[in-house]
């Protein structure tokens, strides 16, 4: 997994694992880019040969990788996972 996948993967918030800024009109190409970055660095399919601890932590990332695209990605569902003391605006996709 790459430097980059890692920090996203510790991150806080929706935005933050996608590397996107918290705004109301969310880039939907920069989204998609971003979701298949990471995608790309912890699908479970990378992961067949390992160990049993690490294709566990490959499912994990990859239903959180999930859960955050189609939480940014759905304009009904669409809220941001920010600390309680700074909340972020809810976003939706440009038109």
């Amino acid at each position: 997994m790459s430097a980059g996948a890692a920090k996203a993967l510790t991150s806080s918030s929706h935005f933050e694992l996608f590397g996107l800024p918290p705004v109301f009109s969310l880039d939907q190409e920069m989204l998609e880019k971003a979701y298949r970055d990471i995608q790309s660095q912890v699908h479970p399919d990378r992961f067949a040969h390992a160990g049993d601890a690490e294709r566990r932590a490959s499912l994990q990332w990859t239903t959180r990788v999930n859960e955050a695209y189609r939480t940014l990605k759905s304009p009904s569902s669409c809220t941001a996972s920010t600390s309680p003391s700074r909340p972020t605006p809810p976003c939706r996709p440009s038109s």
